[in-house]
């Protein structure tokens, strides 16, 4: 999907093997996390801060929000009263 590097990054159009990814079951699992997630729990931690994840799905293959931002969130920040996490559906 892209191409990381430190001399320029770039997208890779393949739409057919990107749809195919980002809908697999355990693309969030196997995705790198936030690079600023470390700070961010340590401020939750001693409940600096409040959080609130914005994420937006497509009701039209999830219609209750998709459950693998649900479970990956509910697996880490989940378990802080202090975050939240907002599914923002689209058509």
């Amino acid at each position: 999907m892209v191409d990381y590097s430190p001399y320029g990054s770039r997208l890779l159009i393949n739409f057919p093997e990107q749809a195919e990814r980002k809908n697999h079951p355990q693309f969030y699992q196997s995705a790198p996390f936030l690079s600023l997630a470390k700070e961010l729990l340590v401020l939750v931690k001693e409940n600096k801060a409040d959080l609130t994840f914005l994420s937006a799905f497509d009701q039209e293959i999830f219609s209750d929000g998709d459950p693998r931002k649900k479970k990956i969130f509910a697996e880490t920040f989940g378990n802080f009263p202090n975050c939240s996490l907002k599914l923002i559906g689209f058509k």
